[in-house]
């Protein structure tokens, strides 16, 4: 379903349409992309990502908003790339071309405990990287803050409860994760599955109001 915006008492000559209705043969004046990282965000060659690109080849301007445009992987921006820069730009090609790696090798004392040396990706080819989107990005980056900033911290302590489910969370990680995790070390990407994969349960029971809520309503009562 289209929806017409008035922006002003006249009335507006622009028309928007759902991501769905925008794949009908109708011409595209202005291709535009909120959260731009998140339509290539853990898959650059999905369904989605490969319709957006479509979009943008038929529109005559194409304009993507993002404040993370890499989310996962450096490989996240390659369909980004190509929509602006209207070249071709798939994930393995983009990764050989601009992502280089570097090894990290753990302390003396880590080697004899079995960490062995991680790789973390490092930007190469950086000139001509910036050669393809010159002209295509706007990144604005004043000396000095254009409205004052004031920066304040809270220390929150953690309930016996989230105490409790912490320690007993932290305790069921392999020495090794806990290490690399305290010391910032780079995690391999099986380590990166499978910690995504084990903290997806606590993540979605920590997105419920259901404790809150029941704690608040004990405490109300007389």
């Amino acid at each position: 379903m289209s929806v017409a915006n008035d922006f002003d008492n006249r009335g507006s000559p622009f028309i928007l349409r759902s991501f769905r209705m925008s794949l009908l043969p109708n011409e595209i004046v202005v291709f535009a992309i909120d959260d731009a990282g998140g339509y290539a965000n853990g898959n650059p060659e999905s369904q989605q990502t490969q319709q957006a690109k479509i979009l943008a080849q038929r529109a005559r301007n194409v304009l993507l908003l993002s404040g993370s445009p890499i989310v996962n992987s450096p490989t996240d921006f390659a369909p980004l790339a190509e929509m602006l820069t209207g070249q071709p730009q798939d994930a393995k090609t983009f990764e050989s071309t601009y992502v280089g790696q570097k090894t990290v090798r753990p302390s003396l004392w880590a080697r004899f405990r079995g960490v062995k040396p991680a790789k973390e990706p490092v930007l190469r080819n950086q000139e001509q990287l910036k050669k393809l989107l010159q002209g295509h990005v706007d990144y604005h980056a004043p000396a000095t803050p254009d409205v004052e900033q004031v920066e304040e911290r809270y220390t929150t302590p953690m309930s016996p409860e989230q105490t409790k489910l912490y320690q007993a969370f932290w305790q069921q990680l392999p020495w090794i994760l806990r290490w690399k995790l305290q010391h910032e070390f780079p995690l391999s990407k099986q380590e990166i599955g499978n910690l995504s994969s084990f903290l997806s349960g606590p993540r979605q029971v920590s997105l419920s109001t259901l404790p809150f809520n029941r704690r608040k309503c004990s405490e109300s009562q007389p």
